[in-house]
C-alpha cells in the first residue's frame, strides 16, 4: 500500500497509531489486557509506540507501520532495512512475550515462519531438516533471517535464537477502512450509551489529552476519566467484567443505604480519617458499634473517600450477599467468576483495593455456619 510523500504520509501514519491506541483501551475497557503504555520511554522505546500486558501477565511491545513504499506485504529484507528486526529482537532477548508488527500489509512469508516455529516438535535438528531446508527459498530466507540478526546459521546456540525470536514475533494485520471503523463504533456502543464515534475520539486521543503518554494506563483511571468527562457505562446483563461488578455492588451498597439518611445526606464524621488511618497501616481494620449507631453510614462515607482518592473500593452488605460453600462460590454470588480477591487482584498491582463489609454480624445466622461464613471473609 503506498502513500503519498511528505506531509500526508505522515498524518496517516499519527492517524493510523490513534486508531490502534484506540482499539486497544477498547479492549482494556472490555478487560481484554491489563494496561497500556503509550509512548514508552527507557529501553521500551526501542522501535515501540505502546506496550501493553496481557491477561497472562505477559508483555506485548506494539510497533505500528501505516505502509512501505509499493509494498503489498511485509519481508524480513524491508524489516531489517527499517530497523524493525533489530528492535524486534532486542525486545525479544529482554523478555518480552510478543513483538507486534501492527500494519494494513500482511507479512505472509514472515508468519508462515512464525507458525513453523510455534508448531516444531522443540527438537533442533528437525525444526532446521523437516521445516527450513525442506525447500531452498526456504533455506535461503532462514540464513538471511540470521544474517539480519547477526546470527550464524550454522551454529545449533544461534539457531536456537532465530527459533525463539520466530515464535515471538507477529505480523499483526489491521486496517482502518470504514468497515473496520465500524467494527469499533458497536464495541464502543455496546459498552456506552450516547454516540459511539465521540467515544472513539475520546479514546484516540485519551494518552495525550490527559497526560498519560509514557505511564500505564489503567481500567480503573480510565473509567474514572471517562466518567468525568460525562461518559455513562451501560449496564450490561450478566456483564462478568470485574469494573462492572465493583460498580454494580456499588450502586446496590449506596442504594440500601442514601435513602434512609436524613435528607438524603451524610453527616461527617471525625471517625472517618481514623478509620482511613487505621486503613493505611493494618491488612484488616474492624469498626464496633451499638445497633443504630451509624456504622453503616461511616462505611458509606468511607466508601465515597475512597473513590474520590482513586482507590477501588469494594462494598459488600453481608446481610444481603452471604458468604456460603467457599470463598468461589461467595466470589459467583457477587457476580465474578470466582474469588472476589482473586477476581481484582490484577488491579491490585496497580492502585490499592479495600474490600469493605458491612453487616459483619449477620453471618451468625446460625451457630452452625458463622464459623465457616467468616473463614470465606478472610479469604
Amino acid at each position: 500500500m503506498a502513500l503519498e510523500a511528505g506531509g500526508y504520509a505522515e498524518k496517516m501514519g499519527h492517524r493510523y497509531e490513534a486508531n490502534w491506541i484506540a482499539f486497544q483501551l477498547l479492549q482494556l475497557l472490555e478487560e481484554k489486557i491489563n494496561w497500556i503504555r503509550v509512548e514508552p520511554i527507557g529501553n521500551d522505546e526501542h522501535g515501540v509506540d505502546l506496550v501493553i500486558e496481557n491477561n497472562k501477565g505477559g508483555l506485548e511491545h506494539h510497533q505500528c507501520k501505516v505502509s512501505k513504499g509499493d509494498s503489498e506485504h511485509w519481508t524480513f529484507a524491508q524489516l531489517n532495512e527499517l530497523g524493525i528486526l533489530k528492535h524486534a529482537y532486542f525486545h525479544i532477548l529482554r523478555g518480552t512475550t510478543e513483538f507486534h508488527v501492527v500494519s494494513p500489509l500482511t507479512g505472509n512469508n514472515i508468519n508462515q515462519f512464525c507458525e513453523s516455529a510455534l508448531n516444531s516438535n522443540g527438537v533442533l535438528e528437525d525444526f532446521v531438516q523437516s521445516q527450513i531446508k525442506n525447500s531452498k527459498q526456504r533455506e535461503k530466507d532462514f540464513e538471511k533471517l540470521c544474517c539480519y540478526l547477526d546470527l550464524d546459521s550454522t551454529k545449533n546456540s544461534d539457531i536456537l535464537k532465530a527459533l525463539n525470536f520466530l515464535r515471538k514475533l507477529k505480523i499483526t494485520t489491521y486496517s482502518f477502512n470504514s468497515y473496520d471503523q465500524s467494527i469499533l463504533r458497536d464495541r464502543a456502543s455496546a459498552l456506552f450509551f450516547g454516540e459511539a464515534s465521540n467515544l472513539i475520539n475520546f479514546l484516540k486521543n485519551y494518552p495525550e489529552d490527559f497526560n498519560r503518554l509514557r505511564n500505564k494506563i489503567t481500567l480503573p483511571e480510565l473509567l474514572l476519566d471517562l466518567e468525568k468527562s460525562g461518559f455513562e457505562q451501560k449496564i450490561i446483563p450478566d456483564d462478568k467484567r470485574v469494573s462492572s461488578v465493583i460498580n454494580e455492588l456499588s450502586r446496590d451498597f449506596i442504594d440500601s443505604i442514601e435513602p434512609f439518611l436524613i435528607s438524603k445526606t451524610l453527616i461527617q464524621r471525625g471517625e472517618l480519617q481514623e478509620v482511613v488511618s487505621s486503613i493505611n497501616g493494618k491488612a484488616v481494620t474492624l469498626i464496633k458499634a451499638e445497633a443504630g449507631m451509624g456504622k453503616s453510614a461511616l462505611l458509606l462515607e468511607l466508601h465515597n473517600y475512597l473513590q474520590e482518592n482513586n482507590i477501588i473500593s469494594i462494598p459488600i452488605r453481608l446481610d444481603r450477599k452471604r458468604p456460603e460453600n467457599n470463598a468461589d462460590a461467595f466470589g459467583e454470588s457477587l457476580g465474578f467468576f470466582y474469588s472476589p480477591v482473586q477476581a481484582v487482584s490484577k488491579f491490585a498491582s496497580h492502585r490499592p483495593v479495600v474490600f469493605i463489609l458491612d453487616q459483619l454480624d449477620a453471618i451468625r445466622w446460625t451457630a452452625s455456619h458463622s464459623n465457616h461464613a467468616l473463614d470465606i471473609c478472610k479469604v
